[in-house]
């Protein structure tokens, strides 16, 4: 009888070991963002910095969506509110993760991914952006440096 319980233990603890790498290893705090636009049809490609902190509740379950929403909108363009995105389809392996993404305001649905240590996120969204001149395609490339704690 002792031989089938420690074999329930140690799956359980190769269960939970694998549920940790699981997940994109991204902590809370202070992080540095900085966003890179490719192919607007309005503003420039510049790379915008902005500091945040973010905590692990705003975090949840899809850090990748939180640190792009927080990362500098393009600068000279758009409407000013962020677009309404959701993102679907999640998979993570370790620190690689990618997703679907379908938005409105404006309308616009891709793919993204990511890479990430406890420090540093670099993040990628291919999204196809409906205009009512046609549809084009629009790169967003983030990286998100974690500085420290917040106060």
């Amino acid at each position: 009888m002792a031989l089938p319980a420690a074999r329930s233990v140690i799956w359980l603890a190769i269960a939970v070991h694998a549920s940790a790498f699981a997940q994109v290893p991204v902590k809370p705090g202070k992080w540095e963002l900085t966003s890179t636009f490719k192919g607007l049809p309005f503003g420039d490609s510049a790379k915008p910095a902005r500091t945040v902190c973010i905590s692990a509740a705003e975090l949840g379950a899809v850090p990748e969506k939180t640190l792009i929403s927080a990362a500098p909108e393009p600068a000279g363009g758009g409407s000013g509110a962020p677009p309404k995105c959701e993102y679907s389809n999640i998979r993570r392996e370790g620190a690689q993760s990618s997703w679907t993404l379908a938005c409105e305001g404006p309308k616009m649905s891709g793919a993204g991914n990511a890479t990430a240590t406890s420090e540093a996120v670099e993040l990628s969204e291919t999204l196809r952006l409906e205009t009512p001149f046609g549809s084009r395609y629009v790169q967003h490339i983030v990286l998100a440096r974690r500085q420290r704690d917040c106060p």
